[in-house]
């Protein structure tokens, strides 16, 4: 078989391949390349689309070059935006994924389905609503509350009597700002309850003042030296004014004096007080020493006890003496010269 075949040359095959393409084909070169540029002229002109195709049937052609820069950077921020959607997908993916690896077991979820009745439950204050009343139940409340009535009458009524109402009959008709007798109908009778008049016998107006023998109101004399407070803590207290000594001395006798005014006083007449003592550059007070020997009478006159020689002879150098201690003390010391001289048989030495 082999030997059967026919060797053709590779040159012989080309031309006959050649002359079959212009034989049997009908895109001839010289009518679909004019320009010899080894492409197709009608899809040169149509950017290699087909017209009716892919190519609209009004698309409009032109050799104008437009900047598409801005389409391009709306194109990238478009996948940008993408990109990161993409990102934030596998992020939330891989996040499911971690709470799906550590989710908790159903056991160690603990068991709150009673939290908001127990926490209700044990509330100190609260009412349940079946224990609250609605505004209309509030409103009903309200208006059948037993209300008292005022009623002016000139007589009291003998039909269509009120029970919750009370009716007020004048005490004199013919008189005009007057008071009122108050009735009430309680249990098929009138009944007395008092009358509108005030009673003011046990009160006292303002211009009531007080004397010697009756009660009343008093009012600050500034002229003897009164007034009251009108503020503060002390408001409507009457008090007496503190005045310098030169003031005290032109006031009468009938002038209210203050701890301050009396101050002043004692300061302007030279007085000292029991503990101002006297002393080697003022005069002052003095106080008895029972070392001193010195007594007051009554009358306020100081005298020194009279003291025996014994006694004498036991106080110490800042003892007064009077005459009847000085008698004594010569006396006793008199004595002790005689008894000397007797012991010296009256020689005199």
């Amino acid at each position: 078989m082999v030997d059967e075949i026919e060797v053709v040359e590779e040159e012989t095959i080309n031309i006959e391949l050649d002359n079959d393409i212009l034989v049997l084909g009908d895109m001839k070169k010289e009518v679909y390349d004019t320009n010899n540029n080894g492409v197709v002229d009608n899809a040169e002109k149509v950017n290699n689309h087909t017209v009716e195709a892919d190519v609209p049937e009004d698309a409009v052609f032109t050799d104008t070059i437009y900047d598409d820069a801005e389409i391009k950077q709306d194109i990238f921020n478009i996948k940008q935006e993408q990109a990161t959607q993409n990102i934030n997908i596998q992020t939330n993916a891989s996040n499911i994924s971690d709470l799906q690896t550590n989710k908790a077991d159903k056991s160690e979820i603990p068991d709150v389905s009673n939290f908001i009745t127990n926490s209700v439950d044990n509330l100190l204050n609260y009412y349940k609503k079946s224990e609250t009343f609605t505004k209309q139940e509030v409103n009903d409340l309200i208006s059948a509350i037993t209300t008292m009535d005022l009623q002016v009458v000139q007589t009291l009524p003998t039909q269509d009597i009120s029970t919750t109402t009370i009716y007020l009959v004048p005490k004199n008709p013919a008189e005009t700002n007057n008071a009122y007798d108050e009735y009430i109908y309680v249990s098929n009778n009138w009944e007395f309850i008092g009358s509108t008049e005030v009673d003011l016998t046990d009160y006292v107006k303002n211009t009531d003042y007080a004397t010697a023998s009756t009660g009343g109101v008093v009012k600050p004399n500034t002229a003897f030296g009164s007034v009251v407070a009108e503020s503060g803590s002390y408001k409507g207290v009457i008090y007496p004014t503190a005045i310098n000594y030169a003031s005290y001395e032109g006031q009468g006798n009938n002038y209210f004096i203050s701890k301050g005014t009396l101050e002043n006083v004692i300061t302007g007449k030279g007085l000292v007080s029991n503990t101002d003592y006297a002393n080697s550059s003022r005069a002052g007070v003095i106080k008895i020493a029972g070392e001193t020997q010195l007594y007051t009478t009554a009358g306020g006159l100081l005298y020194a006890y009279p003291l025996n020689y014994s006694t004498y002879t036991s106080r110490t150098d800042y003892a007064f003496i009077n005459k009847g201690t000085l008698e004594n003390v010569l006396n006793a010391r008199i004595g002790d010269i005689n008894t000397v001289l007797d012991s010296i048989n009256g020689e005199v030495i």
